[in-house]
């Protein structure tokens, strides 16, 4: 079994559930056998991977770095404009790997943050998607003020997960 799984960091280097979930998860499958590639943002940090049936995938920098550089850089330009270019440099990072090494038997994406290129990856690539949810917009916001862009962004990818 082949895994394209989307995060946001690897492994985690701030304290939160979402990084230390995938860490866990992604060494747990691998030690089963399963094929797992991890995509992500480059980061500054080096990444040792010892798991034989993981493979680290970086994607290109963007400008959005809530977990990995927030000393570094403020978040630039525009904050959703930024996500979406995220998630457009996953869809073409994973297409080029299904092209050169072979189909992926499911697309994991984690949360809101890679929700869209999961989407477009379960319609282009005609695979299932499996969708994890860390947090809703409710969650985060505490009922007070929500934004409703995540709001529609996570209603849409809970209704494509299957």
């Amino acid at each position: 079994m082949r895994i394209a799984m989307i995060g946001w960091e690897y492994p985690p280097f701030k304290s939160g559930g979402l990084a230390t979930h995938c860490y866990g998860l992604t060494r747990s499958l691998a030690d089963k056998n399963v094929k797992v590639y991890f995509f992500m943002p480059k980061t500054k940090h080096t990444i040792n991977n010892n798991q034989s049936n993981l493979v680290i995938k970086e994607v290109g920098e963007t400008e959005i770095f809530p977990y990995d550089r927030p000393e570094d850089k403020a978040i630039a330009g525009n904050f959703f404009e930024a996500v979406h270019r995220y998630n457009q440099l996953v869809v073409a990072k994973v297409k080029a790997v299904a092209k050169a090494e072979g189909k992926f038997d499911f697309i994991h994406a984690h949360d809101w943050l890679t929700m869209e290129a999961a989407i477009v990856l379960k319609e282009e690539l005609g695979v299932p998607m499996v969708l994890t949810i860390h947090s809703t917009e409710y969650d985060r916001s505490g009922w007070i003020y929500p934004n409703q862009w995540f709001i529609d962004l996570e209603k849409k990818g809970y209704g494509k997960s299957r």
